[in-house]
């Protein structure tokens, strides 16, 4: 990928770090140790995954073990753990930072017959967090085609360089999947249906109730008991005194 980029003209620098039970600090304040090179400023920072997690043998599209067989948990959490890593050297050592990319493969569905991995599907939830914590950075993440390998650095390059706006992008057979919001219209079984009630402030006790967790819609007005007041009683004791 290195080479794609410097044929297009473009400068690249490679870091290549084995995977292993590194700690955050170390790996980030290694990092932050390659990025304080005097007047240079990256536009982009890209964490490429390595091959299929834990084995080092091909991805399940090329016949490799599929990770529920074989496991990839434990590098999973390493490789979240350098992503992490890599948000706070980047946020720390720049005002504005670069772009950070994460480039994983066949780590999605995305077409029938596409077994995700994931030990690298982990470091999309990071990812989302990092688009709300960090919105400077433009976290994204590039999912190539594990069943083209050997056209993973010249697509990889291609989606660097064109600087996209979209944050989560699939490649797949030569097309470019992005990840896009659509309508979703309620169903029967999720629409309620409204009634009118009557209350009056400071005499009934009512409240808000939510019908679903996580749905604003199904608020409903109800009605709850009043507050039992028992009635007072007064103890006197007296004592005669001759």
């Amino acid at each position: 990928m290195a080479a794609a980029l410097r044929a297009a003209g473009a400068t690249a620098r490679v870091w290549e770090v084995p995977l292993a039970d590194q700690g955050l600090d170390a790996f980030r304040d290694a990092l932050t140790n390659r990025l304080t090179r005097p007047g240079e400023r990256p536009r982009a920072v890209v964490f490429v995954c390595g091959p299929h997690p834990a084995q080092g043998g091909p991805h399940p599209a090329q016949g490799g073990p599929h990770p529920a067989q074989g496991g990839g948990a434990e590098d999973g959490l390493r490789r979240t753990r350098r992503l992490l890593a890599a948000a706070q050297a980047l946020t720390a050592r720049f005002p504005e930072p670069p772009r950070l990319y994460a480039a994983t493969s066949g780590a999605r569905t995305v077409t029938p017959g596409d077994l995700a991995d994931p030990g690298q599907s982990a470091l999309r939830g990071l990812l989302r967090v990092l688009a709300l914590e960090h919105p400077e950075l433009r976290a994204t993440s590039v999912d190539t085609d594990p069943a083209a390998p050997d056209r993973l650095a010249d697509t990889l390059a291609a989606e660097l360089l064109a600087d996209g706006p979209e944050d989560e992008i699939a490649l797949r057979d030569g097309a470019r999947y992005t990840a896009e919001l659509d309508h979703a219209p309620l169903t029967d079984t999720e629409r309620t249906t409204a009634a009118a009630r009557t209350v009056r402030c400071g005499t009934d006790g009512f409240r808000l109730r939510v019908g679903r967790l996580g749905d604003l819609g199904s608020l409903e007005l109800t009605t709850t008991p009043a507050a039992r007041q028992d009635p007072v009683r007064w103890n006197c004791g007296c004592s005669p005194r001759a």
